[in-house]
């Protein structure tokens, strides 16, 4: 009896495992790499330190996916950076412009940063996104 009870609960936690697919379009050439960055907290948004789970990814197109898989159901929000020069960072001019391709999920229109509420989607199945880079 104790093992079908456990069988149970690790087959509810799988069902509720989900992958997710970013698609990330628009990259403009092959130097560098892509910084995709996943939250699932709207506290430090943005900040690689705070993000829930990240990743590099080499170029070899104008488009890279990568995909997170089994991930809690949940609230997630993404952004990507195409770090040119590979120095870890999203560079910034002197106003604080990115000099470097960036992107969130949803692709919102917004002047200046965007909000975790702009770019969240929920995570309950399988799931794809675009980001287009804007550089």
């Amino acid at each position: 009896m104790k093992y079908i009870g456990l069988a149970l609960l690790a087959a509810s936690v799988l069902v509720q495992a989900a992958d997710l697919t970013v698609s990330v379009n628009g990259i403009k050439d092959t130097k560098g790499t892509i910084a995709i960055g996943l939250f699932n907290k709207r506290k430090g948004f943005l900040k690689d330190a705070q993000r829930y789970k990240g990743v590099r990814h080499r170029i070899h197109g104008h488009t890279v996916r990568y995909t997170f898989a089994s991930l809690p159901a949940g609230t997630y929000a993404v952004s990507i950076y195409h770090d040119h020069n590979n120095n870890g960072a999203l560079d910034r001019n002197f106003l604080g412009i990115p000099k470097e391709g960036y992107g969130v999920s949803n692709n919102p229109r917004v002047f200046g940063k965007p909000t975790f509420d702009q770019c969240k989607f929920p995570l309950k199945k399988n799931k794809n996104i675009s980001i287009q880079v804007r550089y």
